[in-house]
């Protein structure tokens, strides 16, 4: 049904309303985000905010910004090595046959995923599993807090059986 309701509205820049739990954590959230972007010009965003500030930077910001630069331009221009899930997902369709843009089914379990762009978080139930704590390389750690800064460090992934409820539209959709 939520495939439904995202395929009806394809093409369609809106607002839904997710209550989620993190697998990884078991955290229950409620995420707004934003459905029917187009990812291309998130990337095109993302590469102008980073022009604008990498000038700014030094020592290693200014090394995770130019790596940063160098892959969202391989991105842009379709030429991406380091994409890790290449072969891991492929276009949803809705009941005619027709992909449902935002929607990937998962090939390696068969799931769906819906991809959005974050709005807000509100946490409604804290963790319940402890993570493991790693150690990150600095350039690493950089490149992260940059990122998060862009248009593209507000792209989030999420896995439909682990939706309660959806609100697309004005309606109200019960998951579990």
């Amino acid at each position: 049904m939520i495939i439904d309701k995202i395929a009806a509205s394809a093409g369609l820049a809106r607002f839904a309303s997710f209550v989620y739990t993190s697998v990884s954590t078991g955290e229950v959230a409620r995420y707004t985000l934003q459905l029917g972007f187009n990812y291309r010009n998130c990337l095109e965003k993302s590469r102008l905010s980073l022009e604008i500030d990498a000038p700014g930077l030094t020592g290693i910001d200014a090394q995770a910004a130019a790596e940063l630069l160098a892959s969202i331009d391989a991105s842009l221009a379709g030429t991406q090595t380091g994409y890790t899930k290449a072969e891991t997902y492929v276009d949803a369709l809705d009941a005619n046959g027709k992909v449902v843009p935002g929607v990937k089914r998962n090939l390696n379990d068969g799931s769906l995923q819906i991809f959005g762009l974050l709005h807000s978080k509100v946490q409604i139930a804290p963790p319940t599993i402890e993570r493991k704590e790693v150690q990150s390389r600095p350039l690493t750690i950089a490149k992260v807090k940059i990122r998060q800064g862009l248009p593209i460090g507000k792209f989030r992934e999420f896995a439909l059986e682990n939706l309660s409820t959806a609100r697309i539209n004005g309606e109200t959709l019960e998951l579990a």
